[in-house]
């Protein structure tokens, strides 16, 4: 009988270390579990930080890359003579068989030309020749329209600098400043004037600050100008031929404003560093 009891016994204190030896047992693992999870949420907290702060400064860098880019699109003084001097040769022929030509802008990529026909003129329809390509108008009763004519006028020494990733050195802002108030202060008539439309200014100046040793972070800024002038190709180049930092001016568009003079107005950018 006492053995019987102490086998009992026996077991008991065998099944209460089991039960001990488990709970310390799914202790054990849950502890493992816990600091294993912890250690992988950490390290999936760091993981996600990299990527974030790897795509921040992607974008950041794409951003001062791109503002560059449109900075530095445009045509140069040479390239503004050569489209104005293509625009005064092709207006001959059509002028002579008895149109005017009324109106006319361009951007950097085309043109759009408009003539009327004089009083008592014969109407004919005439090709316009630019740049040696041949374009065909659109026409009603006394008027011809020629649309899409490639103007050419994209392309600068900056933007050339710029795809081959050579050094651009722009003026101080400040001269530039100094330079058109200058200019403008001597100027009686208005139309004369270099008009400043819009401060030096740059959008990417806080990730430029960010990364400042990434390689397109230049600290340039980019003002905007407008001016009224005669569309004759010498007269421009004359204008701008002694004029200082010419080669960080660039030109967007121009339009006709007087069908008697051929004066356009004149829209464009300088680039200058802060």
């Amino acid at each position: 009988m006492n053995e019987i009891i102490n086998n009992w016994k026996d077991s008991v204190k065998i099944k209460r270390i089991l039960i001990i030896a488990m709970v310390i047992i799914i202790i054990a693992i849950s502890l493992c579990s816990y600091f294993y999870y912890s250690h992988h949420q950490e390290q999936e907290k760091i993981k996600i930080a990299k990527e974030l702060k790897i795509k921040q400064e992607q974008a950041g860098k794409k951003a001062i890359e791109n503002f560059y880019e449109k900075a530095f699109e445009g045509g140069s003084i040479d390239k503004l003579v050569v489209l104005l001097n293509e625009i005064n040769r092709s207006r001959v022929n059509i002028e002579r068989s008895g149109f005017t030509e009324y109106a006319y802008q361009c951007n950097q990529s085309a043109c759009n030309f408009n003539y009327k026909l004089r009083q008592g003129a014969l109407f004919s329809v005439q090709e316009k020749i630019f740049y040696k390509d041949r374009y065909k108008p659109s026409f009603s009763a006394d008027e011809l329209s020629y649309n899409e004519v490639l103007s050419k006028l994209d392309g600068n020494k900056i933007k050339n600098k710029f795809n081959n990733e050579e050094k651009i050195t722009p003026p101080s802002c400040s001269n530039v400043l100094n330079f058109i108030y200058s200019y403008n202060s001597l100027q009686d008539d208005p139309n004369e004037k270099i008009i400043i439309t819009s401060l030096p200014t740059s959008s990417v100046s806080s990730q430029e600050d960010t990364y400042p040793n990434y390689q397109y972070s230049y600290g340039f800024m980019v003002g905007n100008i407008s001016l009224t002038h005669s569309d004759n190709a010498f007269k421009m180049k004359t204008f701008w031929e002694r004029k200082p930092y010419k080669d960080y001016f660039l030109f967007d568009s121009f339009r006709k404003t007087s069908e008697i003079n051929n004066i356009i107005q004149l829209n464009g950018k300088f680039i200058c560093k802060k």
